[in-house]
């Protein structure tokens, strides 16, 4: 082999392994990005939740009430946060989950009609959006019945203008909540309204989206 030839083929070697070094980078890059992606949805997740649950308590407070009261009288009586632990815990983990199901259902159907995501028609996307809302309800149920009955769990003492509605004892905290809740058996009341209302409302939501995007991108 000429001197020529030899410097090209050690150029060719180098080159291919520098190129096959930059693979776990590369790989690595992905799982970085995914892991980021992941925790910046946790936080905002919380931040939302830490801003939006005083508010929903007065929500539930003014819609559980059984003597006239308002808003203002509800906040005076504090408890604001009562409850926010599950729906704090679970925040990302419920995004993450919906959003998953979605793609890996939207994948499957994609198979089955050969049509690709750009092209998924609105049948699909509902469905897919359906089937994330199936899933998610079985986490939300227990998320969304422990939070209720800690946010109406107080008794009216305080001219807080609210009567406890629960069926359980008043919890201190939300692992009390929920242990009394299993062992009465009651942990998923209302599942199937639940689901109903995530699987409707998250395929409304992911159609009603793509159909818009669509539209938009026709223009």
């Amino acid at each position: 082999m000429t001197p020529a030839k030899r410097q090209q083929a050690t150029t060719s070697n180098s080159g291919a392994e520098n190129h096959n070094s930059g693979l776990p980078s590369q790989t690595a890059g992905s799982s970085w990005k995914w892991l980021a992606d992941a925790a910046c949805g946790s936080i905002s997740g919380v931040c939302a939740v830490m801003v939006g649950h005083p508010i929903d308590t007065i929500k539930i407070r003014l819609q559980t009430a059984k003597v006239k009261t308002d808003a203002l009288t509800i906040a005076r009586g504090g408890g604001l946060y009562r409850g926010i632990v599950p729906p704090m815990l679970t925040n990302g983990m419920v995004t993450s989950i919906v959003f998953m199901t979605y793609e890996s259902t939207l994948r499957f159907l994609n198979t089955r009609t050969g049509n690709t995501r750009e092209t998924s028609s609105v049948a699909e996307v509902y469905a897919a959006g359906f089937a994330s809302g199936v899933t998610t309800s079985m986490l939300s149920t227990p998320v969304h019945r422990a939070k209720i009955i800690m946010q109406t769990s107080k008794l009216e003492s305080s001219g807080s203008g609210f009567l406890r509605t629960a069926v359980i004892d008043p919890c201190r905290h939300s692992f009390q909540c929920y242990k009394q809740l299993y062992e009465s058996k009651t942990l998923f009341r209302g599942f199937g309204y639940q689901m109903l209302v995530e699987s409707v409302g998250r395929g409304a939501y992911f159609a009603a989206f793509s159909f818009t995007k669509a539209a938009f991108r026709q223009e």
